[in-house]
């Protein structure tokens, strides 16, 4: 999302942050993402995209301290018939007054991304988390219609999972500080005053707090999805980081679709490549088809 360089709030998206400040209510209500160019445009004076494209649920809100929240969607092209620009993004807003507004808005101009379309079972199938930092200042009541029913992530399970893994990743700092705490009062037991090249090398591979935290802010994938089968499942799904290297693998087999009976996981290191871990889980459903446990 660099390549918008920050979406800037509109007039109208300006006036309701302002009565958010008296104690109206900011609720976010939809993405939009479209193909328009400016062309000269003042981005204040919009109150639509130039030629929207698709309109996205969102599904995740948490507002931060310092007058911010951050707002989420998923982009798919499943939807789409012909491919086009991904140039613009706006973020809309439900005013007491004047109905839904546009909020705020970027525009990426001739730097903007191709979607392909990814309809009528198109090979393809592009996903995408987008999570943006929108301006909320004083406002003490902030909402979003949030659609629950999202296929990948509810907003709950995703700030549970990232809540976890925040604390996780501090709790593997802290106790990487209280090893080498252990190891330099042993050492000074010794009565050596340096450390020797191979102490050093082992110092060096240890995990570090900025290298915890660099695997938390990995989560943030890329989705793919591929082997869509005749009940129109995809039997496999890839995660990708940012720089588009394989972090995880889920493939379905055993059983007839659509009620497979196994789903086979695989974590890969930061290479994409190395197989860190796999696991194996075994489906099974009621009576009625529907998947009733995953272990």
């Amino acid at each position: 999302m660099t390549a918008f360089g920050g979406l800037v709030l509109t007039n109208k998206g300006r006036n309701l942050q302002a009565k958010a400040q008296t104690g109206v209510a900011l609720a976010f209500t939809r993405y939009a993402i479209g193909d328009g160019l400016l062309n000269g445009s003042s981005i204040s004076e919009l109150n639509t995209l130039k030629n929207e494209r698709l309109s996205l649920e969102i599904n995740k809100l948490k507002v931060l301290p310092g007058g911010q929240a951050i707002v989420g969607t998923i982009l798919s092209n499943q939807t789409v018939t012909s491919g086009f620009y991904f140039r613009e993004i706006g973020l809309f807003a439900q005013d007491p007054q004047l109905g839904e507004i546009l909020y705020c808005y970027g525009n990426a101009g001739n730097n903007g991304e191709y979607i392909p379309a990814g309809s009528a079972g198109s090979p393809d199938l592009i996903e995408k988390t987008i999570d943006l930092i929108a301006l909320t200042g004083n406002a003490s009541n902030v909402s979003a219609v949030i659609n629950n029913s999202l296929v990948f992530e509810t907003p709950e399970g995703a700030q549970q999972k990232a809540d976890s893994a925040e604390s996780t990743a501090k709790a593997h700092a802290d106790q990487i500080f209280i090893t080498l705490d252990e190891e330099v009062t042993s050492h000074k037991a010794d009565g050596v005053s340096h450390i020797t090249a191979q102490e050093r090398t082992d110092w060096n591979a240890k995990e570090t707090p900025d290298g915890a935290r660099k695997k938390v802010e990995q989560t943030n994938f890329k989705v793919y999805k591929s082997g869509k089968d005749s009940n129109g499942i995809f039997t496999t799904v890839e995660y990708k980081r940012q720089d588009d290297t394989l972090a995880i693998k889920s493939v379905l087999s055993g059983g007839t679709s659509p009620n497979y009976t196994t789903r086979t996981i695989t974590y890969y290191g930061l290479n994409g490549t190395t197989v860190e871990k796999t696991t194996i889980r075994t489906l099974t459903y009621d009576a009625d088809g529907v998947l009733i446990s995953e272990v």
